[in-house]
């Protein structure tokens, strides 16, 4: 799965999310992390939240965003499927 696809999906299953534990979970640097946030907010799939109380900016993801996510697990639900099938003889 790219780079891109894996921080989207991290922040549509973490909404809230912020870049330390972004960067903590995807094992990415913090720069390579801001590179990929910026392209998907300049995409409109997510957008950043200051938070008041709390220092530091959360991300979530937007109806696009969500959009795509779900784009994306139903292809991935539809590939896996048919790997399956396909493993136990299963072909249509």
């Amino acid at each position: 799965m790219k780079t891109r696809i894996r921080v989207l999906m991290f922040i549509n299953e973490n909404p809230g999310i912020d870049l330390k534990k972004l960067c903590k979970v995807t094992d990415l640097t913090k720069q390579n992390t801001i590179f990929h946030l910026n392209i998907l907010e300049e995409s409109g799939l997510i957008e950043k939240l200051k938070v008041l109380d709390i220092k530091g900016i959360k991300f979530h993801p937007t109806k696009k965003g969500k959009d795509v996510y779900l784009k994306i697990k139903l292809d991935l639900l539809v590939k896996s499927s048919a790997k399956f099938c396909e493993k136990i003889g299963m072909t249509s």
